[in-house]
């Protein structure tokens, strides 16, 4: 993600301007407690061909990050940008809000999932938006659940899937210039993902106020919008506000992608799924 020169020629603070520059700064996430919830029987479900040894996986990762930082790059963890994140109230509630979908869950199971995630601290937050949260673990949480369906499972079923192909960041996000195109996952096992690559570019003190623009898709995760993208070029500030969705034929607010990019080729995403191919140039 090469930083222009300066400001006075309009070249963007953060952004990928070529394929050739050497590589300054990279989002990547480390596998957690997600890639530990993957079972013979879950694995097809969550898009793997086999269950990883998790402890493996996150030795070979952290290789990985050594690498990288080893050549000069700025490594940043997707975990640690969203636990910034979640500690701001304002952000942490829109975040809530797109993964906590009624279409998705049913009515009373998201009010159910709010009631209890309003409570916890950023840290076990984080853990259960990444590594999804069992009937039993949300009653161990003081919820009874309301929900019918719930009330029926089994305590070991999940009531929020893990995101365990979260290891693979160049897929839900990639940077075109100066600005990041979110993609709305096509399988239900990954449309999270975009959620937290969306507040991360929108409230990280890292990515705000860099003149940059981002693809919104906080409604991504709802099945009748997924197919949808979006593109601004605006200041974080205005980023995808319900007002400027609205009137999306002016000049200053989103506009649809004509063509949303494979995903798999952002140059600001450091994991992939084959060694030789980092997706970081």
């Amino acid at each position: 993600m090469p930083a222009a020169p300066s400001a006075r020629n309009a070249r963007p603070v953060l952004g990928v301007l070529d394929e050739i520059s050497p590589l300054r700064s990279v989002i990547v996430h480390t596998p957690g407690p997600e890639i530990d919830r993957l079972t013979p029987d879950t694995r097809e479900r969550f898009l793997f061909d086999e269950v990883l040894w998790g402890d493996r996986a996150r030795a070979q990762h952290e290789d990985f990050i050594t690498l990288l930082e080893g050549e000069g790059a700025e490594v940043l963890r997707l975990a640690d940008l969203l636990r910034d994140v979640l500690a701001d109230p304002a952000a942490r509630e829109e975040l809530l809000e797109g993964t906590l979908d009624p279409w998705v869950l049913g009515d009373m199971a998201a009010a159910d999932l709010r009631s209890a995630f309003r409570a916890l601290d950023p840290d076990r937050l984080l853990t259960i938006l990444l590594g999804g949260i069992t009937v039993g673990e949300l009653r161990a949480l003081g919820v009874t659940p309301r929900s019918l369906a719930l009330q029926l499972a089994a305590e070991d079923d999940m009531v929020l899937d893990p995101l365990p192909n979260h290891l693979f960041t160049r897929d839900p996000s990639a940077w075109i210039g100066d600005t990041a195109v979110l993609s709305p996952m096509r399988r239900g096992a990954r449309r999270r993902e975009s959620l937290h690559l969306e507040a991360v570019y929108r409230h990280h003190p890292r990515f705000v106020g860099t003149g940059g623009g981002v693809g919104a898709t906080a409604a991504a995760a709802r099945p009748s919008r997924a197919a949808t993208s979006w593109c601004s070029r605006r200041g974080p500030s205005r980023w995808g506000s319900p007002s400027a969705r609205a009137r999306w034929g002016s000049s200053t607010s989103p506009r649809p992608c004509s063509r949303t990019p494979r995903t798999g080729r952002g140059p600001s995403s450091g994991s992939s799924r084959s060694p030789s191919r980092t997706g970081a140039r």
